[in-house]
């Protein structure tokens, strides 16, 4: 597949006409989360991008200027969060974990939630992915080395906020192996915002899984070869 090829709008799906009008739909956009920032930068579209490419802006991957803000990214990610098994004492917790591993590691908060959100919803429950390894924890962190989990803790039984921590910190900070956010945006090799997407497809098939083409959407090498596009479009405000 080229990485030429231009990001463009999934097609929607099929339906009856709309019986919005301007105005009504005017006055719906005011009330969306997904509005401008005060700092008067514009909003994405809420449809989902499909990336190809290398990750660069060039290759029309999202600047990270077009990244929603930590708030506005929480904020529209909690309505998710808030549908798990989460108690609110739990997902205050993993608000609070996200901030203190950022601010230890200088990942990004809102890649590292970004992240999150692509591999467990913010379920601090999240069961143990197993395919060639176990990968556990709200990041599925790279098994060998990664431990936390509160899988089995009953929902009426408090996950520990430290618990929380390890899972975050487990697919973030360095490790042994290199396969967290921090080694990755490393091993990407680059500093302009091309890591995150970089990193992002290193995280999830492995630390030799981008091609020659270099188009983070290939299938050649992947996993799940639409996770890097999925991750860039959570960091400019699609949730799902």
């Amino acid at each position: 597949m080229s990485s030429e090829v231009n990001a463009r709008p999934i097609p929607p799906k099929s339906g009856p006409l709309s019986v919005w009008t301007t105005a009504a739909k005017g006055w719906m956009g005011m009330l969306s989360p997904f509005s401008p920032t005060s700092k008067g930068t514009q909003s994405k579209p809420l449809a989902k991008v499909w990336y190809q490419g290398d990750g660069t802006v060039a290759q029309h991957w999202p600047d990270q200027e077009e990244w929603k803000n930590w708030e506005e990214s929480w904020d529209a990610n909690k309505v998710l969060i808030d549908q798990t098994s989460n108690s609110p004492e739990e997902t205050q917790d993993l608000y609070d974990s996200i901030l203190e591993v950022s601010n230890s590691t200088d990942v990004d908060a809102r890649f590292i939630l970004a992240t999150i959100m692509q591999e467990s919803k913010g379920d601090v429950r999240v069961t143990t992915t197993a395919v060639a390894v176990e990968n556990p924890g709200l990041m599925q962190a790279f098994g060998p080395i990664a431990k936390g989990t509160c899988k089995d803790v009953s929902t009426t039984e408090r996950c520990p906020k430290a618990m929380i921590k390890q899972m975050i910190t487990e697919g973030t900070a360095t490790n042994s192996e290199g396969m967290s956010l921090h080694d990755l945006l490393t091993k990407s090799g680059v500093s302009d915002v091309s890591k995150y997407y970089k990193a992002t497809r290193l995280y999830n098939s492995g630390p030799n899984s981008i091609p020659a083409d270099k188009d983070l959407s290939s299938k050649e090498l992947s996993s799940t070869y639409t996770y890097a596009s999925d991750v860039a479009n959570r960091l400019t405000g699609w949730v799902g």
